[in-house]
C-alpha cells in the first residue's frame, strides 16, 4: 500500500488500505499491523483529496491506539509502544497535525493511568 502511493498511484493505494479494514472489521482484533493499516488508510484518503474522511480515520486510528495502549501497565513499555514504534509514533503525529492541538489532551491521567 505505501508503496503505490509513494509512485502516485494513491487511488490505487486506497483501494487496498479499504481491503485492509474490510479484513480488519470481519475478523474485530488481531495481534500485529491494525495500528500500520489504520494509518495508510487515513493517508491514501488524505492522498486523493478526501480530508474530512482522512481526519475521521485518523482520530480513529488515534482512539483505537490510545485503547491499546491503556492496557499496558507498565508505563515505560505503554510509552515506547506509543513513542517507539514507528507508525503508532506517526498516528499521534498526525493526528496532531491533522485534528489541532485540542485532538491531542493528554491520554493519561499523571499516575499512568487512563481517564475514568
Amino acid at each position: 500500500m505505501p508503496a503505490l502511493h509513494a509512485r502516485g498511484r494513491p487511488s490505487e493505494a486506497l483501494a487496498e488500505a479499504r481491503e485492509a479494514m474490510a479484513l480488519l472489521a470481519s475478523l474485530g482484533r488481531v495481534e500485529e499491523g491494525e495500528e500500520l493499516a489504520r494509518l495508510v488508510y487515513a493517508r491514501a484518503l488524505e492522498a486523493i483529496g478526501d480530508q474530512p474522511s482522512a481526519r475521521a480515520a485518523i482520530a480513529d486510528a488515534r482512539e483505537r491506539l490510545l485503547a491499546t495502549a491503556a492496557r499496558i501497565d507498565d508505563l515505560r513499555r505503554r510509552d515506547g509502544f506509543l513513542q517507539n514504534v514507528s507508525e503508532n509514533a506517526q498516528t499521534l503525529e498526525l493526528a496532531r497535525e491533522w485534528l489541532g492541538a485540542a485532538a491531542i489532551a493528554p491520554a493519561f491521567a499523571g499516575d499512568g493511568r487512563p481517564p475514568a
